[in-house]
């Protein structure tokens, strides 16, 4: 297990029926998830309005989490998780229990890449990272929706289904689906759809320069 993905994440896939599309099928137990997160996940599900309807997204949930692992912080990952959130308390940074967890985890284990989709929280360790030394093993191990939406479409086959979920949820995430046009008069095509997703990628980079893996 080398990813660890987080709860915003994991929400977003299955509403949009994705997931698969998301995290190929490889080994069980390949990504890594709070223990919390079938329960967080589950409720998130219950409450949104998703057009699919929230039994076909809790079926998708129950086949992901089959596909992952429960991680359970050491001590020692609960104390730097702790200080990830004090500094930013300290700092006014958009890092919750959760995304410190994670990030704790991924640090002390030395993990390859933290999954999320929250760009607040990107923003959030690249600031806490000039505060808090630790956060220097978390340069270049995090990965935005963004960089996930562009590996999954790489395939030309592929885009069509990604089209069609995205925009029927459209109201899911606004900028992934900026990016694919659902917004738009006419449908995006894929070489439009790639373009708009690697400026948001730099977007994101720009706010977060240190963060972000250099593989996609």
């Amino acid at each position: 297990m080398e990813t660890v993905v987080d709860n915003d994440l994991i929400l977003k896939s299955v509403s949009y029926g994705l997931a698969g599309a998301f995290w190929p099928h490889g080994d069980p137990e390949s990504i890594g998830i709070l223990g919390a997160a079938k329960y967080v996940v589950g409720h998130e599900v219950d409450q949104a309005p998703l057009n699919r309807g929230a039994d076909a997204a809790r079926s998708d949930l129950s086949e992901l989490l089959a596909r992952c692992e429960e991680l359970e912080p050491t001590d020692a990952e609960i104390d730097l998780a702790a200080q990830i959130e004090l500094c930013g308390q300290e700092h006014g940074l958009a890092l919750d229990n959760g995304e410190s967890q994670l990030a704790a985890i991924v640090v002390i284990r030395n993990l390859a890449v933290l999954e999320t989709g929250d760009k607040r929280a990107i923003e959030g360790f690249e600031e806490a990272r000039c505060h808090l030394s630790a956060l220097e093993a978390l340069r270049g191990r995090v990965r935005c929706l963004e960089q996930i939406a562009r590996r999954a479409i790489g395939v030309e086959e592929e885009f069509d289904v990604f089209f069609d979920r995205v925009c029927a949820e459209s109201g899911v995430d606004k900028s992934l689906s900026v990016c694919l046009g659902c917004f738009g008069d006419s449908p995006a095509d894929r070489a439009t759809a790639v373009e708009a997703l690697d400026q948001y990628i730099r977007e994101v980079r720009r706010s977060a320069p240190e963060m972000l893996i250099e593989d996609d």
